[in-house]
């Protein structure tokens, strides 16, 4: 049998993957709600022999990218202002510790939110609850877009000895080409393209389960760029980040569908779109900027509802970004995270896995229609240590990875796999991991 996944593999169920989207009910929020389920650590199962190391090579891959619909600017629609919430008042205590943060990667509860002034940050959950709160002590993440991680530290200044300290968590979907930072969620990708280190002129693409593309919206007045641009939960919103060069970075609620851009912010102000809370809210921070009337004090964190435009105030730190993971035992590399994104999204739990202990490879498994789905992923530089595919697995390329299903079975029967169900599996998995397809 053949070692590398086959084209018309991915053809199949890229059109099973549509199907099935389409055969579900639209998500609400409650729905989405539901399903941010907490991570779990992996339990041990029969490990899968791909080689003893890695190769060395990097496969130059372009992405699949079909430009479709009008080059149309979008308006600005200001009609129905967002209007402010009660104020928040910070109850924890800034700890002397610089860059450690009194938490424990141990407890029951992982803060979503790390937001931060000048001088301070602080963990805090969606009812604007701090949690920890530390001087910044020079840190600075590079890609608030992607989120951060807590990695524990020890501190003699925190209480316990023990505490959390910030990192940059790791990118975990494909790159577009001529695009920046590509985010996928809600069924679809959200692109950031042109600008520095893109091409053509700033612009926003939404890419669907299918790999077709279209320009959602095009640039904002006055010099700047689109920085990233985050799908919201249930994939009707983009919030989109302009840089505004010369003048103030804002952020926007982008109609997925219509490409309407709205304001979450008045004129001048600096705004900053951070990420989705899991009922449908926008997560933006506002901040008194350069170019904002000398009387405008109503900064903060915010949570924007995209329908209503009505904005809340969580907390008054004013810039912040998502905490992807605050656990102290496993660090989940890039396709660990991207398969546990898509369990999340799709509502199916986990079933036991083999962690990777710092490796690149993905070896986990979920429940769907009642049978134990093995997964197992692993870059594409890797696929020469790839044993060739049985009659019971499932094999196919995503991006410049490389899956393999299977139904495990406790009796090790592999009469008893049912190729129909491992082609939905796929099919639903393929839909949530928001792979860009290779050129044929």
């Amino acid at each position: 049998m053949p070692k590398n996944p086959d084209r018309a593999v991915e053809d199949r169920l890229t059109a099973l993957a549509a199907r099935l989207d389409e055969a579900r009910p639209p998500l609400t929020a409650d729905d989405v709600a539901a399903r941010r389920l907490q991570p779990t650590p992996l339990r041990r199962r029969p490990a899968v022999v791909v080689g003893a190391a890695a190769l060395a090579v990097a496969a130059a891959v372009a992405g699949f990218v079909v430009i479709v619909g009008d080059d149309e600017s979008a308006q600005v629609d200001t009609t129905g202002r967002p209007s402010p919430g009660p104020a928040t008042e910070t109850t924890a205590p800034a700890d002397p510790a610089t860059g450690t943060l009194p938490w424990s990667p141990e407890a029951t509860e992982t803060p979503p939110l790390l937001v931060w002034d000048n001088t301070e940050m602080a963990l805090v959950d969606y009812s604007g609850r701090e949690m920890a709160r530390a001087p910044m002590g020079g840190w600075h993440t590079n890609r608030p877009d992607v989120g951060i991680d807590l990695v524990a530290s020890d501190s003699a200044h925190v209480p316990g000895g023990r505490g959390v300290r910030p990192v940059d968590a790791v990118a975990i979907d494909d790159p577009i080409p001529g695009c920046g930072a590509a985010h996928g969620r809600g069924g679809i990708v959200a692109a950031a393209c042109g600008g520095p280190g893109g091409e053509g002129p700033p612009e926003i693409r939404v890419v669907a389960t299918d790999g077709r593309a279209r320009r959602l919206t095009g640039p904002r007045p006055g010099i700047g760029h689109w920085r990233h641009a985050i799908p919201s939960p249930d994939g009707k919103w983009v919030l989109g980040q302009w840089s505004g060069e010369c003048e103030a970075p804002t952020a926007f609620l982008i109609d997925a569908t219509s490409g309407r851009v709205d304001d979450v912010a008045p004129a001048g102000v600096d705004s900053y779109g951070v990420g989705w809370a899991p009922d449908g809210r926008a997560v933006v921070g506002i901040g008194a900027g350069p170019c904002a009337d000398e009387d405008f004090t109503d900064t903060g964190t915010f949570l924007v509802d995209p329908n209503r435009k009505v904005r809340t105030r969580i907390h008054p730190f004013f810039a912040g970004t998502m905490v992807r993971w605050g656990r102290g035992m496993i660090a989940y590399n890039r396709l660990e995270r991207r398969v546990d994104r898509a369990r999340e999204e799709l509502g199916l739990e986990e079933s036991s896995g083999e962690p990777s202990h710092g490796g690149e490879t993905n070896s986990s498994g979920m429940f769907f229609e009642g049978a134990d789905i093995y997964i197992h992923a692993l870059p594409g530089s890797q696929a020469g240590y790839l044993e060739p595919v049985r009659p019971d697995e499932l094999r196919f390329r995503c991006g410049d990875d490389i899956y393999t299903l299977s139904e495990f079975d406790l009796d090790f029967d592999s009469n008893r796999s049912d190729r129909a169900r491992l082609e939905r599996a796929a099919a639903r998995l393929v839909s949530r991991l928001y792979c860009v397809r290779r050129p044929a």
